[in-house]
């Protein structure tokens, strides 16, 4: 039942969320014209989806942080918790942060080319190395990594972080 509550729960609500604010930004998005531009190099079939809105991810990213922030107030994290959980959230964020200037810079060059995929990896790879960084600073982090089936935590030390970032 616990499983239910803690990953089928805050999933729903994040679905309902995101459903209920995509009703109201797709309308928005398409009255600024803020549609894909398909480049004319690409498959004919492709330039059916010419038009479609975009800057969608910001539906996403507003349901899972609300989802992520009243899930954590209803069950009353601890102070560890909360912190690891804002830590996250703000992660999250950065995250987004990339897809929104990807999508901005599409918009603005009119045509479908935002950032190149070696400039979003290495924006990544910062934000998820800060993350790790701050997440061992608060003291939110552990090193180990629990093998299933066999009950065993593999304690991987600095290893962990080198994971972390590559997977």
């Amino acid at each position: 039942m616990e499983i239910i509550i803690n990953t089928v729960v805050p999933s729903l609500v994040t679905l309902i969320l995101t459903a209920v604010i995509l009703r109201f930004l797709i309308p928005v998005l398409k009255s600024r014209k803020m549609g894909q531009k398909i480049l004319e190099i690409g498959p004919r079939w492709h330039k059916d989806k010419e038009g479609t809105p975009t800057m969608g991810g910001l539906a996403f990213i507003v349901s899972v942080t609300l989802a992520a922030l009243a899930y954590g107030f209803y069950f009353s994290y601890t102070g560890a918790e909360m912190s690891a959980l804002y830590i996250t959230c703000v992660y999250a964020l950065m995250c987004g942060l990339i897809g929104i200037t990807d999508d901005l810079s599409k918009l603005r060059n009119k045509r479908n080319e935002g950032l190149s995929a070696r400039q979003k990896f290495l924006l990544q790879l910062i934000c998820s190395a800060l993350y790790l960084v701050v997440m061992r600073r608060s003291g939110n982090l552990d090193t180990s990594v629990h093998i299933p089936f066999i009950g065993y935590d593999l304690e991987c030390g600095w290893f962990y972080y080198f994971l972390a970032l590559m997977f």
